[in-house]
């Protein structure tokens, strides 16, 4: 997921920004579980390793919305958004973005990324993650991905 931290946001953003805080970036893909229950953090890059293959309930926070709905979500500043869930273990982040994963109209889960500088995404990003996420899926797939979900899972 290098690649979305590389291409993706405006990092160097100013007044994003709260004391204390400094400018980075995390990415993954949340995969829904074989038994439909649980989102699956797998690729994920500047996560702690604490959360390697960090798994929450699928309908939990924005990965949830972004399963329940099939819809991609960009939030500008999470300070704005009530319903918005810290999952990073050691910080807020101050924007993100969501994009569903999937092939052949089934749901495969959720690529996310997430900056802690505020308003480092707009729509232009979005519209690059959703194009992120469809090679995911199809790479996945092609790799055998549903047989690795199942053996981690």
């Amino acid at each position: 997921m290098r690649p979305v931290l590389i291409i993706l946001g405006r990092r160097k953003r100013a007044g994003g920004l709260k004391p204390g805080e400094r400018q980075f970036t995390v990415s993954g893909i949340f995969l829904v579980t074989p038994d439909r229950q649980h989102n699956l953090l797998v690729a994920e890059h500047g996560f702690p390793a604490e959360q390697h293959r960090l798994r929450i309930p699928v309908d939990l926070a924005h990965p949830g919305w972004v399963v329940k709905h099939r819809r991609p979500v960009i939030l500008a500043n999470t300070d704005d958004d009530t319903d918005f869930k810290q999952i990073l273990k050691t910080s807020r982040m101050g924007s993100a973005l969501y994009a569903p994963v999937s092939w052949r109209g089934e749901l495969l889960g959720v690529l996310v990324t997430a900056s802690q500088a505020r308003h480092t995404y707009g729509q232009p990003d979005l519209d690059v993650m959703i194009a992120f996420a469809h090679v995911a899926a199809a790479v996945h797939m092609a790799h055998g991905g549903p047989e690795f979900l199942r053996t981690i899972a």
